[in-house]
């Protein structure tokens, strides 16, 4: 660990571990700016968060990418780099993911956010979900609501037993059978489904 105490900034290396309550981050690096309330992580950055409104701290969300950076001003953290974000319920894959906290002084601390909010994911997004499969250029998860919205030109939702939905934005709640599908002109609504013989 290296601490400036004049510039109030820190930096640590070698399998690091940083710990707030449930939550965890851990990297090959974390650098700390306490002025700038940033905070940098490279390296197998993995996070752990509880679910909002959940009390048990074996069903997290989980996320691991190459980069993390934080900003506590803004609430945000930005993970870039083959990011995976894992539930219980579902896996979201993309190039880069951007994870909202509420803000500080509802159910959260000014230091280290408590729960995502909203996580926005884009770049080659992929969502696993109960042997479902959508793709899309853009994606928001709502862990509150167990809500994915999709994006794409299609974005796509494929179910082996029940057929694929193309649209121009996908909505779907995790574990639910229901589907809501948008259009626009030159790119309409599709579903497709399986049909016994």
């Amino acid at each position: 660990m290296k601490y400036n105490a004049r510039t109030g900034k820190a930096q640590y290396d070698g399998r690091v571990r940083l710990w707030q309550g449930a939550n965890l981050l851990q990297a090959e690096r974390v650098e700390l700016d306490r002025p700038g309330r940033q905070m940098l992580a490279q390296g197998n950055v993995y996070s752990v968060f509880p679910q909002q409104g959940s009390t048990d701290t074996r069903d997290p969300i989980e996320i691991r990418s190459a980069r993390m950076t934080y900003s506590e001003a803004d609430r945000r953290a930005v993970y870039q780099g083959q990011t995976r974000m894992r539930s219980a319920s579902s896996v979201v894959n993309s190039d880069q993911l951007e994870v909202f906290f509420p803000p500080s002084g509802r159910g959260s601390s000014a230091a280290t956010p408590t729960h995502i909010e909203r996580a926005v994911a884009s770049g080659g997004v992929v969502v696993l979900e109960s042997g479902r499969k959508a793709t899309a250029d853009r994606a928001e998860y709502l862990p509150g609501q167990s809500l994915v919205h999709l994006w794409g030109k299609p974005a796509t939702v494929s179910d082996p037993v029940r057929g694929a939905t193309k649209g121009v934005r996908l909505t779907y709640q995790i574990a639910d059978d229901r589907i809501f599908v948008e259009g626009e002109p030159g790119l309409p609504a599709e579903t497709r489904r399986q049909v016994e013989r």
